[in-house]
């Protein structure tokens, strides 16, 4: 199996660019990294979200496809990793979703684009 060919590459050129490692499992059969897959889901999320708010805040065409075209490899990288998780661990998928809305509802609550 090889993990880091699940993902599309401009999802990898994004994930370059938002410093993520992508570690490949080894091919005995062994879970692919935990951590590094909510690592994945954690930054993706949060990105999504401020590249959201900025999106919003755009008048300019150009500008809102550049991140649409963002937003959507963010939400690929998501969920590619979020299929790995649940079918490692899904007990710990539920826990890290529910961390991850508070995460958001905290983080997120105040902030606003200049």
């Amino acid at each position: 199996m090889n993990f880091e060919n699940e993902f599309k590459s401009e999802d990898l050129e994004l994930n370059e660019e938002l410093n993520i490692p992508i570690n490949q499992p080894k091919d005995d059969g062994a879970k692919p990294d935990l951590i590094n897959l909510q690592m994945l889901m954690v930054s993706s999320s949060m990105n999504h979200e401020y590249v959201r708010k900025e999106y919003e805040a755009t008048k300019s065409f150009s500008k809102k496809q550049e991140l649409m075209n963002k937003m959507t490899s963010l939400k690929n990288l998501y969920f590619t990793a979020r299929k790995k998780m649940a079918d490692s661990s899904p007990e710990r998928l539920v826990v890290l979703e529910n961390e991850l809305k508070i995460q958001k509802t905290q983080a997120l609550a105040d902030i606003t684009l200049h």
